[in-house]
């Protein structure tokens, strides 16, 4: 007998932004590297370092459509975020001019809801 879990179709999007204009991180785009290595022998991985704001809009869309497809999903990211009026946003690394900034606070950047 095989354990569902076992013969489950698995996805999981792996983002990791270390080069941050202002305020680089050491570590994220490593353990985004690490994460994806553990994850591949059981998951399909779409990994995305040092990601700007249309490559991950691009592989959410790409990871929605895998999920579809999908039984367990998995979602990781190491970065930058912030919080706003208890809503939490993931920044990507290129800087994006004050006026377009208002703008970017979409709900498709929030991590509690997938509306892309």
């Amino acid at each position: 007998m095989t354990c569902p879990t076992l013969a489950a179709r698995r996805t999981a999007l792996v983002i990791g932004n270390s080069n941050y204009a202002a305020s680089p991180l050491a570590n994220p785009v490593n353990d985004a590297a690490d994460m994806s290595l553990v994850l591949k022998n059981w998951v399909s991985v779409i990994l995305k370092t040092d990601a700007t704001k249309r490559e991950m809009v691009d592989a959410l869309r790409e990871f929605g459509r895998d999920l579809t497809r999908s039984d367990i999903g998995l979602f990781y990211f190491a970065g930058h975020g912030m919080q706003i009026q208890e809503v939490n946003y993931l920044i990507p690394v290129k800087p994006i001019s004050r006026k377009r900034w208002t703008w970017s606070l979409r709900p498709w950047m929030r991590t509690g809801s997938w509306q892309p």
